[in-house]
């Protein structure tokens, strides 16, 4: 690369250091090198699956989208038929 570096010491600070200074109008890309390559897990998906509380935040997200998704379907579905088939004053311009 141009020489930039980042050091991220054992306690979380971190030091950027260049050969040049930082000037310009783009930021900085920051690329960072390994030792080891990082190791894919599905920890955190078991860590939140299998917490307390998750089957209660389903349930409530169950109860607002379930309602959120049908409700409109079926007004939807009642004025699609008033506008088929029933004849009222209004009714080609709403189609229109």
């Amino acid at each position: 690369g141009d020489g930039v570096s980042l050091q991220v010491n054992a306690d979380g600070t971190f030091v950027l250091s260049s050969p040049k200074p930082f000037e310009g109008d783009r930021g900085q890309r920051v690329y960072y090198a390994s030792s080891a390559p990082p190791k894919f897990t599905t920890e955190n998906y078991e860590n939140v699956l299998l917490s307390q509380g998750i089957g209660r935040s389903f349930m409530n997200s169950l109860t607002v989208t379930i309602p959120a998704t049908v409700i409109p379907i079926l007004i939807a579905a009642f004025a699609a038929y008033a506008l088929a088939w029933m004849r009222f004053p209004g009714r080609a311009l709403l189609i229109a």
